[in-house]
């Protein structure tokens, strides 16, 4: 059973959960899906707050109803939204389900509460307690080893296959600047930083390309400035 968003919601997290339901797994497991979180959806106030306090019970019927072997969570490292969570983790044990805690970004397990023992106590526990904790990077599995050992961590990043992409002959728009987008939050860690040392790079060489950027986030301002120091503006 994957957690997450609304399956129609725009959404990376619902994206990779619609890849999996349509996938070959389906030969291999009866997949389900259950809908956590805002996204996707149209509600006031307080519907919101009455699906936030009657969506753990709702869990624990639908975990009783159906079955599941694996309960699959879908995390974000932000210490509002893993509360949520967390609780999500709890009746899944509770239940004695599997637990595949998969890990989208945010903080690294050293920084999300800097300031509390306590609550990095919690959050150890929750990390070990599941069965598999999937990150997108190498650099994430070596700190989930070094915040814990017990950990069992699992690099799985996202399923692009770049192969030979570098070198693949352009099949479109071969006569013009080369065009590119980006669409996401702007953030520190999507590697929009190093995007923009890497265009200056190709710049001094002579390429000719055009980068448009749409989104917003707390690193916005600081793009801009990156983007006015290498020469990118505009």
């Amino acid at each position: 059973m994957f957690l997450s968003p609304s399956l129609s919601a725009v959404s990376g997290v619902s994206t990779l959960v619609n890849t999996l339901l349509g996938s070959s797994l389906r030969l291999e497991f009866d997949l389900s899906h259950f809908q956590v979180g805002s996204e996707g959806r149209d509600e006031t106030v307080l519907r919101s707050l009455w699906r936030l306090l009657a969506s753990p019970f709702l869990l624990f019927w639908t975990l009783f109803r159906r079955q599941p072997d694996i309960v699959h969570l879908n995390v974000s490292l932000d210490p509002k939204g893993y509360w949520r969570d967390l609780v999500y983790l709890f009746i899944a044990r509770l239940m004695r389900r599997g637990v595949v805690n998969q890990i989208h970004g945010g903080a690294m397990p050293q920084t999300l509460f800097p300031r509390s023992r306590f609550l990095a106590w919690i959050f150890r526990r929750a990390l070990v307690a599941s069965d598999a904790v999937v990150v997108l990077s190498s650099a994430e599995v070596e700190a989930y080893r070094k915040f814990d050992a017990r950990i069992n961590v699992y690099l799985v990043p996202n399923a692009i296959n770049a192969t030979d992409l570098a070198e693949a002959a352009r099949l479109f728009n071969h006569d013009k600047p080369l065009r590119l987008v980006y669409v996401g939050r702007i953030v520190a860690n999507k590697g929009l930083f190093e995007s923009l040392e890497c265009l200056r790079l190709l710049k001094a060489r002579g390429h000719l390309f055009t980068l448009r950027i749409a989104g917003d986030g707390p690193a916005q301002e600081a793009l801009r400035a990156a983007a006015e120091s290498t020469g990118l503006a505009g």
